[in-house]
């Protein structure tokens, strides 16, 4: 008699922990389900989220972290223009929509959007060309010939997303 109870409670406790180890399985597959159903879809002007320390500082994730949502992260840089004409690092000659980059930070081939301060679209270019002076953070957008266009633009603090790595 004292068998059959030791084991209709070691069945009564194999039964208690496969409920659990379901259960917990579930939960993990709503929440996984629910964070892709409530992430927001990308819109055509990104959200600048404040940060939790200040209300005027902007969360940015590092390039090198892993995201998993649908949008790529914002990357502050400073963007600004050269007007040389010739032939860029990937073979074809300087043109309008080309920028330089840090291939540390994006390889050639990456199609970048940039925005302003306040998450307005300003442009789009596609990192075809590098410099010794662009650093990890920087971009020099491809104005060939025109300086006066290099001269008004100046020097912008603007907000960078991946779109499509090189």
């Amino acid at each position: 008699m004292r068998q059959r109870i030791q084991r209709a409670d070691s069945k009564k406790s194999l039964a208690l922990i496969v409920a659990g180890v379901v259960l917990v399985v579930i939960v993990l597959g709503v929440l996984a389900v629910g964070n892709v159903l409530v992430t927001p879809p990308s819109s055509a002007r990104p959200q600048l989220v404040p940060s939790a320390k200040t209300s005027t500082a902007v969360s940015v994730i590092s390039p090198t972290s892993r995201v998993l949502s649908a949008t790529p992260p914002l990357i502050p840089v400073n963007v600004s223009v050269y007007t040389i004409e010739g032939i860029m690092a990937d073979g074809k000659p300087t043109h309008i929509g080309a920028c330089a980059v840090s291939v540390a930070q994006f390889p050639l081939g990456t199609i970048l959007n940039l925005y302003n301060s306040d998450g307005s679209f300003n442009r789009q270019c596609l990192a075809e060309d590098t410099g010794n002076s662009i650093g990890y953070g920087e971009i020099d957008l491809a104005m060939p010939g025109d300086s006066v266009g290099a001269t008004q633009w100046g020097r912008r603090h603007l907000w960078a997303r991946v779109m499509r790595r090189g």
